[in-house]
């Protein structure tokens, strides 16, 4: 299961890992101050392997997609050994841009809900006798099912979202980095 979690670099990292990555940081003029006597938190565990890494997806097409972030402001992705690190500010600018795609169903919804609430108040008798071409047991129950199902995967987009934005703004604002555990 994936988790996201805020801690120092050494919390992580064995001590040739920790030296490489701060020889990367450095060659790249890469340089921030760490807490070091933050102790390290869980954001959330055991997130579902699959859906976080469709979220992760999409943060890798804006190529913001890191193993660890880092409270400091830079552009480019580092790579270092088996570890992306990435500026947790620009985690936030592309977690930013992400927000319209990721809620974009809740204003869509509430508007749904105004019109239905509207429309109730219509005498119209002819709404009530629309085509049920559609409308078999097993039509209603597939369709259910699937508008469950999609409903459950927007919801866990907008969670990761959520915690993913907590990670960034606690990384900076603490000067502690954000690790992503797939």
């Amino acid at each position: 299961m994936a988790s996201i979690e805020v801690a120092v670099l050494s919390h992580n990292l064995e001590e040739d890992e920790l030296s490489a990555v701060q020889t990367a940081l450095a060659e790249t003029d890469i340089h921030f101050e760490l807490d070091q006597e933050a102790d390290p938190r869980l954001i959330e565990g055991d997130l579902d392997d699959d859906l976080f890494v469709e979220f992760l997806d999409q943060l890798e097409a804006s190529d913001a997609a890191c193993d660890i972030y880092v409270p400091a402001e830079f552009e480019d992705v580092v790579v270092c050994g088996d570890y992306r690190i990435g500026s947790a500010h620009a985690l936030r600018l592309v977690l930013e841009e992400m927000r319209n795609d990721i809620f974009e169903g809740d204003e869509e919804e509430e508007e749904e809900e105004e019109e239905e609430v509207e429309d109730a108040g219509d005498n119209d008798v002819d709404e009530d006798f629309d085509d049920f071409d559609d409308d078999t047991p097993a039509a209603r129950y597939n369709n259910e099912a699937d508008n469950d199902s999609m409903a459950l995967k927007d919801d866990q987009m907008r969670h990761f979202w959520h915690l993913m934005f907590k990670g960034a703004r606690t990384c900076i604002r603490e000067s502690v980095c954000l690790f992503i555990h797939r």
